[in-house]
């Protein structure tokens, strides 16, 4: 649906999520909560992750493509600056 545009999205520092009412859950028994927990990231966690993922790719050295150094960047300062 979201790639049809039936449904939008809401940005987060690790990309797009849907939105929690956005998705049928219909003959599931799944309660709000745990459907809005699904639907979150928690931003200390995927900090703490990005930021090692950061020290791996450092391993790569000069091989490893500018654009993704970039990106794994981006994300560390975005989950910064929302935590």
């Amino acid at each position: 649906d979201r790639c049809e545009g039936r449904v939008g999205a809401r940005r987060s520092p690790i990309g797009y999520l849907p939105e929690p009412d956005d998705i049928d859950t219909t003959d599931l028994d799944i309660s709000d909560e745990a459907l809005a927990e699904l639907t979150s990231i928690d931003n200390d966690q995927w900090l703490a992750e990005m930021q090692a993922v950061g020290e791996y790719l450092e391993t790569y050295g000069d091989r490893l493509p500018r654009e993704l150094v970039a990106e794994q960047r981006r994300v560390v300062e975005e989950l910064a600056r929302a935590s």
